[in-house]
């Protein structure tokens, strides 16, 4: 790979609204299924060639307006390869975790 097969865009950090959290993320995940996801569809649809790539997450909750989640609560989420991210859990799966469970 030369490092062409990537793009790093910069955006403004979002700010999230009632009901949202900004999660900074720690760790992300590379696995083979994101192989399959740019090849063909399987599970989930295909991810075309441009598009931002789904993954695994760790990431730490930097702001919050959600009931559920405080500041710097670290969680567990599905989601696409960003540094910083708005989420709401009616469209993430969150799982929490423990610092123990990261470091192990």
């Amino acid at each position: 790979m030369s490092g062409e097969e990537f793009r790093w865009n910069e955006a403004p950090i979002p700010r999230p609204a009632d009901g949202q959290m900004l999660i900074r993320n720690l760790w992300l995940s590379v696995d083979p299924a994101q192989r399959t996801l740019m090849m063909c569809d399987s599970y989930k649809p295909k991810v075309p060639l441009g598009e931002v790539m789904q993954c695994f997450a760790v990431g730490q909750v930097l702001e919050s307006h959600h009931p559920d989640f405080k500041a710097d609560a670290v969680i567990g989420e599905v989601k696409h390869d960003f540094k910083f991210a708005v989420i709401a859990s009616y469209h993430s799966r969150i799982a929490m975790v423990s610092e123990a469970e990261i470091y192990s």
